[in-house]
Order: C-alpha cells, then sequence, then structure tokens
C-alpha cells in the first residue's frame, strides 16, 4: 500500500507558492508567472554585479564569473557597458527582457525598477489577442459524416485514416 502511495506522490505536480515579488511583479507589468520569474531572476543578480557610473547616460557593470563548478578553474571579471538604455550583452535586444546590468544601472540611478525596465510587447499579457479579432475566436462546430462500412483491411484503414487529416485540413484553410 506504502508502494502506491509513493508512486501517487511521485506523479503529484508539487505546487509553490509564489513569492510576494513574483506576484507584485505579474501584477504591475501585467506579465505570466515564467516572465515575472524571470525578471525576480535579473533583479536578483544584479545585486552581485558592480557598477561604475562613466557619464550621464552610461556605465560600465562588471561581473564576477566563477570558471567551473564553485570556481573550481577560477575566477574571471566580465565588462558590460550601458549606453543609452541599452546594454552591451544584448538580452533586452533579444529577448525582450531586460538582463541584470540593466536593473543594476536602473537602482543605482535611483529610478524604481518596475516602472523603468523595459519589457518587450509580447510579453504584455494585454497584447495575446491582438491578432484576433472576436468572430475569429469564437468556436465553430465542423460536422463529420458517419462511414457506413467498416474497413475489410489494414490497407483501407490506412487509407482512410490518412484522408482524415486532410479533409481536415481543407475544411480549416477556408475558413
Amino acid at each position: 500500500n506504502s508502494f502506491y502511495n509513493q508512486r501517487y506522490m511521485k506523479g503529484r505536480k508539487k505546487k509553490k507558492a509564489l513569492s510576494e515579488n513574483i506576484t507584485e511583479i505579474m501584477t504591475k507589468l501585467d506579465v505570466t508567472q515564467s516572465v515575472a520569474e524571470a525578471i525576480a531572476g535579473s533583479i536578483e543578480k544584479s545585486e552581485k554585479c558592480q557598477i561604475e557610473i562613466t557619464s550621464i547616460q552610461s556605465a560600465i557593470v562588471t561581473v564576477e564569473k566563477q570558471l567551473g563548478f564553485d570556481g573550481k578553474y577560477g575566477v574571471i571579471d566580465e565588462q558590460y557597458e550601458i549606453s543609452n538604455g541599452h546594454c552591451s550583452c544584448l538580452k533586452t535586444e533579444s529577448t525582450g527582457l531586460s538582463c541584470s546590468h540593466l536593473i543594476k544601472y536602473i537602482t543605482e540611478k535611483g529610478q524604481d525598477v518596475l516602472e523603468s525596465i523595459p519589457i518587450s510587447p509580447r510579453w504584455k499579457l494585454v497584447n495575446r489577442n491582438l491578432f484576433f479579432t472576436k468572430s475569429e475566436t469564437e468556436s465553430k462546430c465542423v460536422e463529420f459524416e458517419e462511414q457506413d462500412a467498416v474497413p475489410a483491411t489494414q490497407a483501407e484503414r490506412y487509407t482512410i485514416l490518412q484522408a482524415k487529416p486532410k479533409s481536415l485540413v481543407s475544411i480549416a484553410s477556408k475558413s
């Protein structure tokens, strides 16, 4: 009996309680949980960065990176340049989410991170249904005709099964 209990518990998905900062990010920025977790990770990582502000709109952010497990092969410093709200790591341009270097720059300038970080519109929940009008999203019912004859051989069954997706595609492409 305990064996079945263990299998049941192993198969169950563990639910984690969301931390307050993730729910705050989700509500303020109107993003999903996974995007909020990524932003929270960048905010946490930004606390480990060192920054040197070089001018009004530029800075150099240094990150200490360990090589190998627990710095087994040494430690190197990576430097990223921030200028005009863009970081040289190009994470913001490639993913649409702010990097830890840019977040460090924003916090160093004394600005609120959640109000100042750039986020691509594709991650906003508001923009999820931009490409669909209400009439297109309404469900449509497709009726199929029942087949009178049952296929006698596997070859006939295969032919019928192969034709069904083709008919679905032709119906879908017309609407």
